[in-house]
């Protein structure tokens, strides 16, 4: 079905829905799809393969369709952001959870370790709280809570305000 609504774009991927609590994400491509220019409209995603037997910066291969984030099925997705490398979730219903994934070496993911992760993970420090909202940055993450804002990852630039 048609997109209904962009709701993030980071470095390297782009996340839409299709209806309310569904998502899709498409990876790589944006540059050549934002050089295209502002006045131009781009129907369908299209990347650059890489050749035979090159991988990407993450070990996979680029996504070049819409692709059904099957971690995140019958989940309500309520936010998603997306950084330079990584994404958070906050989905709603019995069990409202902060997910992250993708690239972590500054921390950006929030599990207290510098590592990636391939699929959605739950934060948990955020089980339990009514969180409100979710934000990326390019190496940081942003998540509001029980009124209280939270910031990891990087922050050499003063960006966490800490």
């Amino acid at each position: 079905g048609a997109l209904k609504k962009l709701l993030g774009a980071g470095q390297d991927d782009l996340l839409a829905t299709r209806k309310p609590g569904s998502e899709a994400t498409v990876k790589e491509g944006i540059e050549r799809d934002l050089a295209a220019g502002p006045s131009s409209t781009v129907t369908t995603p299209i990347s650059t393969m890489p050749k035979r037997g090159q991988e990407s910066e993450a070990g996979v291969l680029p996504v070049l369709a819409f692709t059904l984030l099957k971690a995140l099925y019958g989940k309500r997705v309520t936010r998603l952001s997306a950084g330079g490398g990584h994404v958070l979730a906050l989905t709603e219903g019995t069990g409202p959870e902060v997910l992250s994934w993708g690239l972590g070496d500054e921390g950006q993911l929030g599990h207290g370790v510098r590592s990636h992760e391939r699929q959605p993970r739950p934060l948990a420090k955020f089980q339990g709280k009514r969180v409100s909202s979710v934000a990326c940055g390019e190496l940081h993450s942003l998540v509001i809570a029980n009124g209280n804002a939270y910031a990891f990852g990087q922050g050499r630039q003063g960006q966490l305000g800490l």
